[in-house]
Protein backbone atom coordinates (compact mmCIF):
# COMPACT_ATOMS: atom_id res chain seq x y z
CA UNK A 1 0.00 0.00 0.00
CA UNK A 2 3.07 2.28 -0.26
CA UNK A 3 2.53 3.61 3.26
CA UNK A 4 -0.85 5.21 2.68
CA UNK A 5 -4.11 4.64 4.53
CA UNK A 6 -7.66 5.55 3.70
CA UNK A 7 -8.65 8.53 5.81
CA UNK A 8 -12.23 8.75 4.54
CA UNK A 9 -14.29 6.68 2.10
CA UNK A 10 -17.85 7.55 1.19
CA UNK A 11 -19.70 4.51 -0.06
CA UNK A 12 -21.72 5.12 -3.17
CA UNK A 13 -23.49 1.81 -3.71
CA UNK A 14 -23.66 -0.08 -6.95
CA UNK A 15 -24.72 1.56 -10.18
CA UNK A 16 -24.14 1.08 -13.89
CA UNK A 17 -21.66 3.67 -15.12
CA UNK A 18 -23.21 6.32 -17.33
CA UNK A 19 -21.13 9.43 -18.10
CA UNK A 20 -24.38 11.44 -18.21
CA UNK A 21 -24.65 10.82 -14.46
CA UNK A 22 -21.31 12.54 -13.86
CA UNK A 23 -20.89 16.30 -13.59
CA UNK A 24 -17.71 18.26 -13.07
CA UNK A 25 -18.02 20.60 -10.12
CA UNK A 26 -15.86 23.68 -9.69
CA UNK A 27 -16.06 25.83 -6.60
CA UNK A 28 -16.44 29.57 -7.14
CA UNK A 29 -12.89 29.65 -5.74
CA UNK A 30 -11.67 27.66 -8.77
CA UNK A 31 -13.33 29.73 -11.49
CA UNK A 32 -12.12 32.75 -13.44
CA UNK A 33 -8.43 32.07 -12.80
CA UNK A 34 -8.86 31.74 -9.03
CA UNK A 35 -7.54 28.93 -6.84
CA UNK A 36 -8.77 27.41 -3.60
CA UNK A 37 -6.79 25.46 -1.02
CA UNK A 38 -7.71 21.76 -1.04
CA UNK A 39 -8.77 21.58 2.61
CA UNK A 40 -11.25 24.43 2.05
CA UNK A 41 -12.52 22.75 -1.10
CA UNK A 42 -13.01 19.50 0.84
CA UNK A 43 -15.30 21.29 3.28
CA UNK A 44 -17.31 22.74 0.42
CA UNK A 45 -17.60 19.34 -1.25
CA UNK A 46 -18.94 17.75 1.96
CA UNK A 47 -22.40 18.90 0.80
CA UNK A 48 -22.07 17.24 -2.63
CA UNK A 49 -22.56 13.67 -3.82
CA UNK A 50 -18.96 13.03 -4.84
CA UNK A 51 -17.73 9.85 -6.47
CA UNK A 52 -15.11 7.75 -4.70
CA UNK A 53 -11.91 6.08 -5.91
CA UNK A 54 -13.77 2.86 -6.71
CA UNK A 55 -15.26 4.67 -9.70
CA UNK A 56 -11.81 5.95 -10.68
CA UNK A 57 -10.35 2.45 -10.54
CA UNK A 58 -13.29 1.04 -12.52
CA UNK A 59 -12.77 3.64 -15.24
CA UNK A 60 -9.05 2.88 -15.41
CA UNK A 61 -9.92 -0.81 -15.86
CA UNK A 62 -12.45 0.12 -18.58
CA UNK A 63 -11.02 3.16 -20.40
CA UNK A 64 -13.33 2.61 -23.36
CA UNK A 65 -16.14 3.97 -21.16
CA UNK A 66 -14.47 7.35 -20.62
CA UNK A 67 -15.71 10.06 -23.00
CA UNK A 68 -13.00 11.77 -25.08
CA UNK A 69 -14.26 15.19 -23.98
CA UNK A 70 -13.08 14.41 -20.45
CA UNK A 71 -9.45 14.74 -21.60
CA UNK A 72 -9.37 18.53 -21.65
CA UNK A 73 -11.32 21.49 -20.37
CA UNK A 74 -12.89 24.14 -22.60
CA UNK A 75 -9.51 25.85 -22.99
CA UNK A 76 -7.64 22.74 -24.15
CA UNK A 77 -5.89 22.21 -20.80
CA UNK A 78 -5.49 18.70 -19.44
CA UNK A 79 -8.36 18.03 -17.05
CA UNK A 80 -7.61 16.33 -13.72
CA UNK A 81 -10.92 14.84 -12.52
CA UNK A 82 -10.86 14.29 -8.76
CA UNK A 83 -12.74 11.57 -6.89
CA UNK A 84 -13.22 13.21 -3.49
CA UNK A 85 -15.24 10.35 -2.01
CA UNK A 86 -11.95 8.72 -0.99
CA UNK A 87 -9.31 10.72 0.88
CA UNK A 88 -5.93 9.14 1.63
CA UNK A 89 -3.24 9.83 4.20
CA UNK A 90 0.39 9.19 3.27
CA UNK A 91 3.13 7.97 5.61
CA UNK A 92 4.05 11.60 6.41
CA UNK A 93 0.50 12.36 7.53
CA UNK A 94 -0.47 14.46 4.50
CA UNK A 95 -3.94 14.08 3.00
CA UNK A 96 -4.49 13.66 -0.71
CA UNK A 97 -7.13 12.78 -3.31
CA UNK A 98 -6.64 10.81 -6.52
CA UNK A 99 -7.67 11.97 -9.96
CA UNK A 100 -8.22 10.66 -13.48
CA UNK A 101 -6.21 12.31 -16.26
CA UNK A 102 -5.19 11.82 -19.88
CA UNK A 103 -1.41 11.47 -19.85
CA UNK A 104 1.04 10.33 -22.52
CA UNK A 105 -1.71 8.99 -24.79
CA UNK A 106 -3.61 6.99 -22.19
CA UNK A 107 -5.84 7.35 -19.15
CA UNK A 108 -3.93 7.35 -15.91
CA UNK A 109 -4.27 8.54 -12.34
CA UNK A 110 -2.44 11.08 -10.28
CA UNK A 111 -3.09 12.82 -6.99
CA UNK A 112 -2.89 16.12 -5.22
CA UNK A 113 -2.30 16.99 -1.60
CA UNK A 114 -5.01 18.97 0.17
CA UNK A 115 -2.53 21.67 1.19
CA UNK A 116 -2.08 22.58 -2.50
CA UNK A 117 -4.13 25.07 -4.49
CA UNK A 118 -6.80 23.72 -6.82
CA UNK A 119 -7.72 25.58 -10.02
CA UNK A 120 -10.22 25.30 -12.84
CA UNK A 121 -8.52 22.26 -14.40
CA UNK A 122 -9.21 20.26 -11.20
CA UNK A 123 -12.96 19.53 -11.13
CA UNK A 124 -14.61 17.14 -8.69
CA UNK A 125 -16.61 14.26 -10.16
CA UNK A 126 -20.09 14.58 -8.63
CA UNK A 127 -23.40 12.86 -9.21
CA UNK A 128 -25.47 14.75 -11.78
CA UNK A 129 -28.63 16.31 -10.43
Amino acid sequence: NDGFTIEEHQKGGQWKFDPKQVEFFLSSGQKDGKVIEGNKLRKELAKKLVFNANVLDYLLAHPELIPDEWKTDGNGNTRYIFFWGTVYRDRDGSLYVRCLCWYDGRWSWSNSWLVHDWDGSNPAAVRAT
